[in-house]
């Protein structure tokens, strides 16, 4: 159990960095702190080069006659290893020393040394002789049990000689204790190193429970008192205590693997420096366990019957463990009397092979009881490292049990947001249990059987949808074909989809914040309303703005307005039409999108769709209602009088990352309201357009909208809750710094289309009437994906929700900072930083080109990045001196692919969106 321990503690502590190799471990060994120390005092320090490292703790003398004692250079190169060397002669070789290196059972080979003899970290002792070492006269008898030793050959001695004498062995010596497993150690010793660690996987009904003890895989679910401070906490390990009668713990006690229930037994009181251990054994009858109990400050006797065997006898102490019993349950009751002869009658035989196999399965047992019971408990998946028990679910075969305690959770949800979470926990189970067989995650998620499940979720809340989910899912899995991983993986889709449709409810809240008025003076036919709105760059904090983040965590993004070559690059231009249809035109196309009926709107979910957009907006802002019943001419004539005329337009490449489509959103929803008479401010059309996407099924946060909305430098935030409201925040630079700041920045387009849609995973599903007559007829669109990203998010995974914490609660603080302290430098190293983390949250987000045009670049600016989520687009790049422009051309014209690259001029916006009807231009409040 200690070795276990020290595993895993030790590639954690010693493995950190680059240092990829082989970690040799004997178990027989012991390594744990000094009396009074923690386990961070058992450290190394690493020097360089090594080809490989023996790991020793100081130890006095007569202690390393016993052992291996390590001779060492200045430079901590091993010099010579003596084994069992006598007193007087290691006095004389470590000339006076008190304590000497001794050998810790711990080794590290670097990856060009992969045999794993013991032999081979002699071999490279620098005062080692070729004759000692090849004669085998360098190697003897270790430990006292075994007592002979078969040596290599001579000739393979030979070869180990030539072939590693050449490397070099350090070594490295930690402050600390070395016992060997033949010491007899009392298990008291080892106690305070399992007290320093925190409770780990385990379930307690008083939440008070985790400050008093030490849990490892244990389930508390009865009271526990406990004696003594801090120092002296009890250990539990795989553990299962239950009952309404309390147990009581002393100080420096030990439970492991026990699984007692107190109401059948009455209180149960563990005197101090005591410990308990329970074992299946065999053979066994039925589920009955032999418990074991001796001090901790006593050690079994070991004694050596055999040349290669062991046998433990510990008839002294067996008076003491039935001595014992007697303490350990109180009251008179005829099951107490029953339970202590059970114990007393197996202890006195003493004679049973503990079943390992039995051991662990019962421990997994465990182990799954306790992820249920804290599933049926949690808030948020993130509350846990789920992702772990997700794999770990799927890979030994308990997933599909887990199910039924997701469909439970999220059922008991509180919210859609909570729900939407859950929901995706379970799309990622069932994901790892097709494993890497299934396909893409990407697919089709539209399949009939599962329309009346989704349509459940959508209409009548979690609770209903959840059981209808269920329904479908576990008659798909009863199918003939489940086995199959493409099957699980289609199942997993529409799971992805039903969080969705969640996050879409959730994200809604955001009309909460919209103060817009209705029924004001319509435009008359034929005068055109025109909206103009420059581009955004992110420059701080970027994913953060993106649902579900920006409420489940809070979204902080720094947003740079700005136009490109001079001129507000996106922009939108509409008029009332006598004529009750929607004609749409886009960029320079000559030909009109016509929508004249409901038939023509079913594709407003699909973004490729021609029209989508601005058919996506006539529904999210409710000038239209596909689901009133009357016909599109009909609820065209009574409303508005006629129909309307939209043209979008963009002077942006496809795929800029600068924000087109969220700004042009806000552009067309401007122009509409406007024809209509609808009063509203930038506020509002911000979280319009937020609800908007959701519909439209791109998914996107806020950010873009801020930036070609607003204008100037923002700070914009969202908070953590249930519902969505986007605050903006000017950032106001000293007087004559966004001057400098422009000349300083560069904008180029790399010629790369940005693959946002590489990002791209979770399907979505927004449902639509497919005719007046068919209320209740709907279809479900074509999926979009939405963001890996957002997968990543709900699966917990580290480093991506730490990097995100970052932004929001650091990097964009300090940008914003840097701003109004008008720190150039210091902007620009946040841009930098923000490039590294975009790469972290989305992988493989900076194609080679741009790698190899940053790399170039570098020397000559404070930082840079690729705006938008990445993948291509747009870059920005803050350069050390003012109007480098010509220098970067230069050195982009060298690298191979460079002339696709296409540099423009950045210029400040401090307007935002400018909106004229006919030629009078409309100031819009901002709030």
């Amino acid at each position: 159990m200690n070795s276990c321990v020290f595993l895993v503690l030790f590639p954690c502590k010693l493995c950190k960095g680059d240092r990829s190799g082989v970690w040799v471990y004997g178990g027989d060994n012991v390594i744990i702190p000094c009396e009074g120390g923690s386990l961070s005092d058992l450290r190394i320090e690493w020097m360089d080069p090594c080809d490989a490292l023996v790991v020793s703790v100081a130890s006095s003398l007569s202690y390393a006659s016993g052992h291996g004692a390590i001779l060492e250079t200045d430079g901590h190169l091993v010099s010579n290893i003596h084994y069992q060397a006598s007193i007087d002669f290691l006095e004389m070789v470590f000339q006076g020393k008190d304590e000497v290196p001794v050998i810790a059972g711990l080794a590290y080979l670097s990856p060009g040394l992969v045999s794993l003899f013991f032999d081979i970290l002699g071999v490279m002792a620098v005062d080692v002789t070729p004759a000692d070492f090849c004669s085998g006269g360098f190697a003897q008898r270790y430990d006292s049990v075994q007592k002979s030793l078969v040596l290599p050959s001579e000739k393979f001695r030979k070869a180990l000689w030539e072939e590693l004498h050449k490397y070099k062995l350090r070594n490295a010596t930690m402050i600390g204790r070395h016992f060997y497993i033949s010491d007899r150690l009392p298990f008291q010793e080892f106690l305070p190193m399992l007290r320093h660690g925190p409770s780990v996987h385990s379930f307690f009904q008083d939440s008070s429970i985790p400050d008093k003890v030490v849990c490892v895989n244990s389930l508390i679910d009865c009271p526990v008192m406990v004696d003594g401070d801090a120092e002296q906490k009890p250990v539990i390990q795989h553990c299962h205590l239950s009952g309404s009668q309390p147990i009581s713990l002393g100080p420096d006690t030990f439970l492991y693997n026990v699984h007692l229930n107190t109401d059948a037994c009455g209180e149960v009181k563990v005197p101090s420096g005591w410990m308990l251990l329970s074992y299946p054994c065999i053979p066994s009858s039925g589920n009955s366990m032999i418990l074991i109990t001796f001090p901790m400050n006593e050690s079994l006797q070991l004694t050596s019957t055999h040349e290669t065997g062991l046998m433990w006898t510990w008839e002294d102490d067996k008076q003491k463990v039935l001595e014992f019993l007697n303490h350990l349950c109180k009251g008179n009751s005829s099951k107490t009397r029953e339970m202590i002869l059970k114990m007393q009658n197996c202890i006195s035989q003493l004679k049973f092979i503990v079943d390992s196999d039995a051991l662990r399965g019962c421990q997994q047992n465990l182990a799954v009881k306790i992820l249920k019971v804290s599933l049926s408990r949690l808030h948020q998946p993130r509350d846990i490292p789920l992702p772990i028990y997700l794999r770990a679910a799927a890979s030994e075969g308990w997933g599909e049990s887990l199910l039924d305690v997701l469909d439970n959770v999220t059922k008991k949800s509180e919210s859609e947001s909570k729900a939407a979470a859950f929901l995706a926990a379970t799309a990622e189970l069932i994901g790892c249990i097709a494993g890497n067989f299934g396909g893409l995650r990407s697919g089709p998620a539209s399949n009939p059987a599962w329309k009346h499940a989704l349509l459940s979720l959508e209409e009548r809340g979690v609770g209903a949808g959840v059981d209808a989910l269920t329904t479908v899912r576990k008659e798909w899995w009863r199918s003939p074909s489940w086995l199959h991983p493409h099957q699980l993986v289609r199942i997993a889709r529409h799971y992805d989809m039903a969080a969705q449709i969640l996050i879409r409810k959730t994200t809604a809240s955001a009309r909460n914040f919209m103060r817009v008025k209705e029924g004001g003076e319509m435009v008359p036919y034929d005068i055109p309303v025109t909206a103009a709105c420059p581009a955004r760059a992110d420059l701080q904090g970027g994913w953060t703005d993106t649902p579900p983040i920006c409420y489940e965590l809070g979204g902080s993004v720094i947003i740079l307005s700005i136009t490109v070559d001079g001129k507000k690059p996106i922009g939108c231009r509409g008029e009332r039409k006598s004529e009750p249809v929607i004609r749409v035109r886009t960029g320079d196309s000559n030909e009109a999108v016509m929508v004249a009926s409901w038939a023509d709107m079913e594709d407003y979910a699909n973004p490729v769709a021609s029209g989508a957009l601005v058919k996506a907006g006539l529904v999210s802002s409710r000038i239209l209602d596909p689901k009133h019943g009357d016909s599109l001419k009909d609820q065209l004539l009574s409303r508005y009088g006629g129909g309307f005329e939209v043209e979008l337009h963009s002077t942006l490449p496809h795929g800029s990352g600068l924000g087109t489509s969220s700004i042009l959103a806000a552009a067309m929803l401007a122009v509409l309201w406007t024809l209509i008479g609808t009063q509203f401010s930038k506020r509002d059309l911000i979280h319009a357009v937020l609800e908007l996407e959701q519909v439209s099924t791109t998914g996107g946060g806020w950010q873009d909208t801020v930036g070609g909305v607003m204008g100037g430098l923002s700070h914009a935030q969202s908070s953590r809750g249930t519902q969505v409201e986007v605050l903006r925040r000017f950032v106001s630079p000293p007087s004559g710094f966004m001057d400098v700041f422009f000349r300083h920045l560069v904008l180029l387009y790399t010629g790369k289309v940005r693959l946002a849609k590489n990002l791209l995973q979770v399907h979505q599903l927004f449902l639509i009437p497919v005719s007046h007559h068919q209320r209740r007829g709907f279809v479900i669109s074509n999926s979009l994906h939405f963001q890996t990203v957002i997968r990543q998010w709900y699966a917990g995974e580290e480093e991506v929700v730490n990097c995100l914490k970052v932004m929001l609660t650091d990097t964009s603080i300090r940008a914003r900072k840097a701003f109004e302290r008008g720190d150039l430098e210091e902007v620009g190293a946040c841009i930098d930083r923000y490039w590294e983390q975009k790469k972290v949250i989305a992988r493989g987000c900076e194609p080679e080109l741009v790698r190899q045009v940053m790399d170039a670049f570098r020397p000559h600016v404070y930082g840079q990045t690729l705006v938008g989520a990445g993948g291509g687009g747009y870059m920005i790049a803050v350069t050390k001196m003012p109007d480098a422009r010509a220098t970067l051309e230069d050195l982009v014209q060298k690298i191979p692919g460079g002339a696709k690259v296409r540099f423009c001029t950045a210029g400040s916006d401090e307007t935002g969106l400018e909106l004229k009807v006919g030629s009078t231009s409309l100031e819009l409040a901002e709030l």
